[in-house]
């Protein structure tokens, strides 16, 4: 499992922070969510299980104490 940090995650506006991410940034190529498959809460912030066009899975995830995502392949 590949794991990015610091990634760039698009999000929709919504009024809680982060809202749905709409595209990501993955080993220095920009790709649009096609599907957001799963979402969650932890203590540490936000999760979003999301798929590309192509059917590749991956988790995006929020910290939010450091402001940080992490992009990783599922």
């Amino acid at each position: 499992m590949q794991r990015e940090a610091g990634e760039r995650v698009e999000c929709r506006a919504e009024a809680a922070y982060p809202g749905r991410p709409l595209a990501f940034r993955f080993e220095g190529m920009r790709w649009e969510v096609a599907e957001i498959l799963n979402s969650w809460r932890s203590p540490q912030g936000m999760g979003y299980r999301v798929s590309r066009q192509d059917g590749r899975v991956f988790e995006l995830l929020y910290n939010q104490a450091l402001d940080e995502w992490v992009v990783r392949e599922f």
